[in-house]
């Protein structure tokens, strides 16, 4: 299976020189989000510009949201807009079941739960008007779009999961440095792992691992001040469009 990873952003919460982290995933014309960053259809066009390719929101339909951090989910309010009421679609949501029992009361309600009608007056509707929810099992693949998923839970101050995508593209998310995690990524051909301060994973633990590992490492998530010119392990790049053939199981 051909497979191409369209890079949107490579940059943490702070950054003011990147997007922040998210990708798309095309798999045979099939368009998969990971994250959801606000101005999602600015980042989109920007990613555009630079990769001369045509990818554009209504191509995407399906979205991976790893936890509710601003960073990877705050776009979720204005993509669910978009599609409810410029393309009149319901786009599917895939997530861990603790991500979803905080999507809505705790972060997307004050903002999509009144909605006026064409009579203009007040509707209360909910999370299954905009979106619909998958949830995303441990120790099984999940069929995501037309892609197989396996998520791990990671070290953070959150509910927050791991990909592994038809057994060949790892995603860390956000996580501290986690052995076990590593363990579950290697086997893949390209893994897209963060690095950072505070509750992030330490560069010089990463720098640490196997050279066979290491080769695989591509660095996200990243801080302005994070040295690029020295960093032994390969950045992921911003607008780059990465390509490899993938399992097909």
């Amino acid at each position: 299976m051909k497979m191409e990873i369209f890079v949107l952003g490579v940059g943490d919460a702070y950054s003011e020189k990147h997007n922040p982290t998210s990708f798309v995933i095309n798999s045979s014309g099939n368009y998969t989000l990971v994250e959801c960053p606000d101005r999602l259809r600015k980042i989109l066009r920007e990613f555009r510009d630079i990769s001369k390719r045509s990818t554009d929101i209504k191509d995407i339909n399906d979205v991976i949201i790893t936890h509710l951090h601003g960073d990877h989910s705050n776009g979720l309010e204005a993509f669910g807009f978009w599609k409810r009421f410029i393309e009149n679609k319901k786009p599917r949501v895939y997530s861990i079941k603790e991500v979803f029992e905080g999507i809505w009361e705790n972060k997307l309600k004050a903002g999509m739960e009144r909605i006026y009608t064409k009579n203009f007056w007040v509707k209360e509707v909910s999370f299954d008007f905009y979106f619909k929810p998958k949830i995303l099992e441990f120790e099984k693949i999940n069929e995501v779009n037309n892609l197989n998923i396996e998520v791990k839970k990671t070290k953070h101050n959150l509910p927050c999961f791991a990909i592994k995508v038809n057994g060949d593209l790892g995603y860390s998310s956000d996580t501290y440095f986690d052995e076990e995690l590593i363990e579950f990524l290697s086997p893949c051909k390209m893994i897209i792992h963060e690095t950072g301060p505070g509750i992030h994973t330490d560069y010089k633990e990463l720098v640490k691992l196997p050279k066979p590992i290491k080769q695989k490492i591509y660095l996200a998530h990243l801080s302005d001040n994070f040295d690029y010119v020295n960093s032994e392990l390969k950045i992921l790049e911003e607008g780059k469009i990465y390509k490899f053939e993938a399992r097909k199981f």
